[in-house]
């Protein structure tokens, strides 16, 4: 299976600034034996741009307002470095009714950062999940994921890391999905609650 996703990217700050951005995902699973599957998925593979429109009269006002604070202006364009991910997954069915998905990420950055393995070429980030499922209709997710080397106070680093957990509902080509992440507040991400939602349209053909 292969495809390509386009993006356009709409951001908006305050009264100030505003930007539009463009860019392009790629990716193909090879599908094997016994639910083996493996992805590759190149993201931003043009090097997503975003172009910043700034209000200078009210970003001075903003500064202004704020004691102790010079802020200079910010640059007006904003640069998305390609990513690539590698994913593999195994899928066991129990009694046909009941079954239990694992997969592992490595979420790779042309760029030497805080993540778990960090070179001058690039940074690797794992990410471990589950799933578990009944008769393909009900879904519950659990995983791992975001490890980063943080800096601490007094100068030493502390390997942090995101958990998460969702459920999920499918019935005739609708899935519904939801996802609590960075349970217990782990890593110094914030909480976020995801939802999406799924169409498949050959079910209505």
């Amino acid at each position: 299976k292969f495809g390509v996703n386009a993006k356009i990217l709409r951001r908006i700050i305050g009264d100030f600034a505003s930007s539009w951005g463009f860019g392009l995902d790629a990716g193909i699973q090879l599908e094997g034996k016994k639910g083996w599957k493996l992805g590759v998925m190149p993201r931003d593979i043009t090097t997503t741009y975003n172009a910043w429109s700034i209000d200078e009269d009210k970003f001075e006002q903003i500064s202004a307002a704020v004691e102790g604070q010079n802020q200079d202006l910010p640059e007006t364009t904003e640069i998305t470095i390609p990513k690539l991910q590698l994913g593999m997954s195994k899928t066991w069915l129990f009694s046909y009714d009941y079954s239990l998905l694992a997969a592992v990420n490595l979420n790779m950055r042309f760029a030497e950062n805080n993540d778990l393995v960090s070179t001058s070429f690039a940074s690797i980030n794992p990410a471990l999940g589950f799933e578990f499922g009944y008769t393909d209709l009900v879904f519950l997710r659990a995983g791992v994921g975001n490890f980063q080397n943080e800096l601490q106070i007094d100068d030493s680093e502390q390997v942090t890391f995101q958990p998460n957990f969702g459920v999920g509902f499918k019935y005739k080509g609708i899935q519904i999905d939801y996802a609590f992440t960075d349970i217990g507040d782990q890593s110094a991400a914030l909480y976020s609650n995801v939802f999406s939602l799924k169409i498949d349209f050959s079910v209505f053909r």
